[in-house]
């Protein structure tokens, strides 16, 4: 009688080893791995072949809008030349090319943005968008001063993101001129960011319109990050009208206001400044003596030459290095004060010689 196949099954079940289950085992994976690395190496080829087709037609896409900056082409014609196109890749190629165009090329390919609906993207990806999205838009509004692009921005400063809010801020201090001070002290997160160069020129531009501003915000609060940044745009907005309010902030109980206050008097040049300034070498932070060492030598107040040279044994290097270099400023009174000093010995002595040596090399 004929076994039944199914006996056949399981006696060789019941016979295999380890060994052969191993071997089976090691034979499936092999097959497995053969089949996986073959799907990979295929999906790799039609990648490479579609990123190369891409590469291809980014080139063609660029020499197009090349080719379109020198035709002067109406705005209809644009929208019908570029209609077929992926809006991201123009925005794209357009951003990367306005950072080395200007004059009437630049305006060109701002219009160009306009009239194939990327500024319109951009005001609703602003709105809907992930962080990522909102910061490209954020950057193509920036090119435009329309009305609804202003308004999107100010939105913007109201967003989650600190990065977000920063960079709405830097796009209206360059586009609107009635952006305030006070919007940035109220949307931004000034006190983690103090430090940002970025942050100190938006308050700069926008402080330019709003000087009295600055001034309210220096005389109307006690937080020492919001204080160096107006006693930052104040310097340089270098407005005389301003130097009783700098020289109050020069006996500010923080640090990093003081030496912000010195060096805004210093760019500002006012001869006002001089008590504060000859107070300020005597500051207790070596950083404010320092700083009022070089606001006396760039202003020229001889007046400091007694208190500098005796700043010129300050415990503190940089101290006495800035109060050598401003008594060379001061003229000869300030050189004879210093090469008298330099006679001696000790580190007043030391730091003379290295400025002296210094000045007569160059």
């Amino acid at each position: 009688m004929d076994a039944h196949p199914l006996n056949f099954i399981v006696i060789f079940f019941q016979d295999m080893t380890v060994l052969s289950a191993v071997w089976v085992s090691s034979l499936f994976l092999g097959v497995l791995s053969s089949v996986t690395m073959v799907i990979l190496v295929i999906a790799r080829a039609i990648r490479n072949k579609r990123d190369d087709k891409l590469q291809v037609h980014l080139k063609a896409l660029r020499l197009r809008i090349l080719q379109f900056m020198e035709s002067n082409s109406d705005l209809e014609t644009l929208q019908q030349n570029f209609k077929d196109e992926n809006t991201e890749h123009i925005r794209e190629m357009v951003m990367q090319l306005l950072g080395s165009i200007k004059g009437e090329s630049r305006d060109l390919l701002i219009a160009l943005l306009w009239g194939i609906g990327v500024r319109d993207q951009a005001l609703t990806r602003l709105k809907k968008g992930t962080n990522i999205d909102k910061l490209q838009s954020i950057e193509v509004l920036a090119l435009f001063t329309d009305a609804p692009a202003l308004a999107a921005l100010h939105g913007a400063m109201d967003d989650e993101n600190p990065n977000i809010r920063l960079m709405a801020a830097e796009a209206l201090a360059e586009n609107d001129p009635e952006l305030s001070v006070v919007e940035l002290v109220d949307k931004l997160d000034i006190g983690g960011a103090v430090r940002s160069r970025m942050l100190r020129e938006i308050f700069l531009k926008v402080g330019q319109n709003h000087v009295q501003d600055l001034v309210d915000l220096l005389e109307g609060v006690a937080i020492e990050d919001i204080a160096v940044l107006s006693l930052y745009a104040i310097g340089r907005v270098q407005d005389y009208s301003v130097v009783p309010a700098v020289i109050k902030q020069a006996s500010s109980k923080h640090l990093n206001v003081r030496a912000e206050a010195m060096r805004a008097l210093m760019m500002i040049g006012h001869p006002k400044a001089m008590p504060a300034v000859l107070n300020a070498l005597e500051d207790l932070e070596w950083q404010v003596r320092a700083q009022a060492a070089i606001c006396a030598g760039v202003i020229g107040f001889k007046e400091a030459i007694s208190p500098l040279t005796k700043l010129l044994n300050d415990k503190e290097w940089w101290a006495r290095f800035r109060a050598a270099e401003a008594l060379v400023k001061l003229g000869d009174d300030g050189i004879k004060a210093l090469e008298d000093v330099s006679a001696g010995d000790g580190r007043s002595a030391q730091i003379a010689q290295l400025v002296l040596s210094e000045r007569r090399v160059a």
